[in-house]
């Protein structure tokens, strides 16, 4: 039988999966956009380089798949504190935190995937991919909050 307690520690780690894939999707993208002459292969979807080197794929001069990579890391260092301290209870200050930075990712990916879609008129399956990343991990995000807070609130009236 699944308890709340399992449940919550499922959410957890399939959370920390998504963010290791992102990350690893992201450092892919950096390393053949940065450090290979390679081109960005998006098979017979849509056109990855015109999406990636547009002026769309920057902010403030810097390559938006670095503030993706960014993201990543510092949500995977912030969920580290679940494996290492084994508290899953008394974390509904981190939980905040990374419901809202999940919340500006999902916003931004919204805007860049439109972006792509109308005004590029080009896809790229790896920033959609990462788009559908970051909206997994916003979704567990909102239920970890809650499922806390609820959890911490039936703790205490056991005590």
């Amino acid at each position: 039988m699944l308890t709340k307690k399992s449940f919550f520690r499922q959410l957890i780690y399939f959370r920390y999966f998504i963010l290791l894939l992102g990350a690893l999707i992201t450092g892919y993208l950096i390393y053949v956009n940065n450090f290979t002459d390679a081109v960005l292969s998006c098979g017979n979807v849509g056109d990855c380089n015109k999406v990636q080197n547009s002026s769309y794929g920057f902010l403030f001069g810097l390559p938006v798949t670095y503030l993706g990579m960014a993201y990543f890391c510092f949500l995977i260092f912030l969920y580290t504190n679940y494996f290492i301290t084994k508290k899953f209870t008394t974390s509904n200050f981190i939980e905040l935190i990374g419901f809202s930075t999940s919340l500006s990712a999902f916003i931004f990916s919204m805007y860049l995937t439109y972006i792509e879609l109308f005004i590029i008129n080009e896809i790229c399956i790896w920033c959609v991919s990462i788009a559908i990343l970051s909206t997994l991990i916003f979704i567990v995000n909102f239920f970890t909050l809650f499922f806390v807070k609820k959890y911490v609130e039936d703790e205490a009236e056991q005590l």
